[in-house]
């Protein structure tokens, strides 16, 4: 799947990663568009019914926003590299 802003590919996901997290946290709209480039399946819940879900088994948010917050920090990680790489790229420097 590619991870498409202002038509550029910014990012690629692999199989079993989270689309949309960051909106559904911040109850926001989407900061990017996903291109599914390749036969998947995919579980979609709005923010509202996710919300609906958590307020009737307040277990499942522990568990959410851990994994939320693993996928956001992944997310931050590679983009962080891919950044670093470029600029040094950009530069031609090891620094």
């Amino acid at each position: 799947m590619n991870i498409v802003v202002g038509g550029n590919v910014i990012a690629e996901l692999g199989s079993g990663e989270f689309i949309g997290e960051m909106a559904c946290l911040a109850k926001g709209p989407a900061s990017a568009t996903v291109e599914i480039n390749q036969p998947s399946r995919y579980f979609s819940i709005s923010s509202d019914a996710l919300n609906g879900l958590i307020r009737k088994n307040a277990e499942i948010e522990a568990h959410l926003e851990a994994a939320f917050a693993h996928a956001v920090r992944a997310k931050l990680v590679a983009t962080n590299a891919r950044l670093q790489a470029a600029l040094q790229g950009r530069t031609g420097t090891d620094g």
